[in-house]
């Protein structure tokens, strides 16, 4: 019973964690304009195209994005003190 909430915290926290990155506030009225002339039906379908599109991209890099970072040598520590260097340069540069 364990792994099924474990599952379940996996699933609620990489949504938490894409949530600031889709940042659905501001592509809802983006995708609104967008589609400004279209049918329903033709949004509804452009709506699944996207999400199954997102889906695919996301699965690609999270299998080949191991694959890349154990070619290079990158850890995980590593990443994140180089992301934090990079978001401190931007802060400063601005």
């Amino acid at each position: 019973m364990s792994n099924v909430s474990h599952f379940w915290e996996l699933i609620l926290g990489t949504v938490i964690a894409l949530l600031p990155l889709i940042n659905p506030l501001a592509s809802a009225p983006t995708f609104l304009a967008i589609t400004e002339g279209d049918t329903h039906e033709r949004r509804l379908q452009q709506l699944r195209n996207a999400g199954i599109y997102m889906v695919a991209i996301l699965v690609c890099f999270l299998i080949g994005g191991t694959f890349i970072m154990k070619f290079f040598g990158i850890s995980i520590p590593g990443l994140r003190i180089a992301g934090g260097l990079l978001v401190a340069g931007i802060g400063r540069a601005c």
